[in-house]
């Protein structure tokens, strides 16, 4: 027998970022994304609503 090592688990742990949330790096890179789109929108809103 060779190794018990899981390749899968390996990969899973490069791809952890070591917080509680998000667990991977993709995960936080669409939330930095999703929360600049949500500020960016709420930043024009108030532009046209002081117009």
């Amino acid at each position: 027998m060779k190794g018990t090592a899981d390749p899968e688990a390996e990969t899973n742990d490069s791809n952890a970022t070591g917080l509680p949330w998000p667990r991977t790096w993709t995960a936080a890179y669409l939330f930095v994304l999703a929360s600049f789109a949500l500020w960016l929108s709420l930043l024009l809103l108030l532009m046209e609503y002081c117009r």
